[in-house]
């Protein structure tokens, strides 16, 4: 969803980024970003408020999801690790319930209408055990 940000959608204040959908999608999302992030969206160089923060160097518009896919396919091979956009997806999920953020609000961070969706993206933790936690 990312992808299709301009530039003027950013600034320094505000956390909350109004993203408009993929035409396949029926609502926008808001999506909360930390300043770190801002920061760094701010170092990829400066261009006109109505640029793409992302744009393609083959079309006039935004990368396609498809040409995001390919990137990170080929840092991937760099890294010598398997590397998609929804592995990435995945990685947040499993991380931001190790550190503590209940699956309610990981559910509406990732958009989903259910936890149970969610909880196919969450890596158990194989040491790990409820019965462990509650004694």
């Amino acid at each position: 969803w990312c992808r299709g940000l301009t530039r003027k959608q950013l600034s320094a204040e505000q956390t909350d980024l109004e993203v408009k959908p993929p035409p396949d999608f029926l609502l926008a999302r808001t999506i909360r970003v930390s300043t770190d992030t801002l920061k760094l969206f701010e170092s990829l160089g400066r261009g006109e408020p109505g640029d793409w923060l992302f744009p393609s160097n083959k079309r006039n518009g935004p990368l396609t999801r498809q040409a995001v896919a390919a990137r990170m396919a080929m840092w991937g091979r760099e890294a010598n690790v398997r590397l998609h956009p929804h592995r990435c997806r995945h990685t947040h999920a499993t991380h931001a319930i190790r550190r503590g953020v209940d699956v309610f609000t990981l559910s509406a961070t990732l958009g989903h209408s259910s936890t149970g969706t969610t909880s196919h993206y969450v890596l158990a933790e194989p040491g790990e055990s409820s019965s462990l936690k509650l004694g």
